[in-house]
């Protein structure tokens, strides 16, 4: 009997590593056409509807990300950003332990399929600056010279709840 423990505590630390290894290899193996949504849809917290299939990615992507900073929406980077920054345990200088693997696969299907493509020959945008993106969501916003996700709340009132819809009464009015 005692000897059964050794041996159920192998497997168990086995099955582990062997979940994290498969995890691994499907965010990088999975290419960047999105999957078809499903028929239904969930509406979000900011009234755009949101496919079922992507509503525990984007929760977990809120929950953990918007953890340490503002959790900013996928539309904002291409999905190749999104990948090396749930590949890469080096986050903006600082090493993140991502340590919620069997989940990054929905976050990363979540981020994905909610962001956007890179041009072909696009270098890969990793700060708010370099994201075309971003400047295509913020047309007449005179951007400083170094933008964060912190400063997103300035603007947007509801950022820190991943709202990022309703604007401060300075922009509110803007054209």
């Amino acid at each position: 009997m005692r000897r059964r423990r050794p041996l159920l505590a192998a497997i168990s630390v086995a099955g582990a590593l062997l979940l994290a290894a498969l995890t691994s290899w499907a965010v990088r193996a999975q290419n960047s056409s999105p999957a078809p949504p499903l028929q239904g849809g969930v509406e979000s917290d900011q009234g755009e509807i949101l496919s079922p299939q992507y509503k525990l990615g984007r929760e977990l992507y809120i929950k953990n990300c918007g953890y340490c900073h503002i959790a900013i929406p996928p539309e904002v980077f291409p999905d190749a950003t999104w990948r090396e920054l749930l590949l890469n345990s080096y986050h903006y200088g600082r090493e993140v332990k991502l340590d919620f693997a069997p989940e990054k696969l929905l976050v990363w299907q979540y981020l994905r399929d909610y962001s956007r493509g890179l041009e072909k020959d696009e270098a890969t945008p990793y700060y708010f600056r370099e994201s075309r993106y971003f400047r295509a969501l913020h047309p007449k916003v005179p951007l400083p010279k170094e933008i964060k996700a912190a400063s997103c709340s300035q603007c947007h009132p509801g950022a820190r709840d991943f709202s990022f819809i309703r604007l401060s009464a300075e922009w509110n009015n803007r054209p």
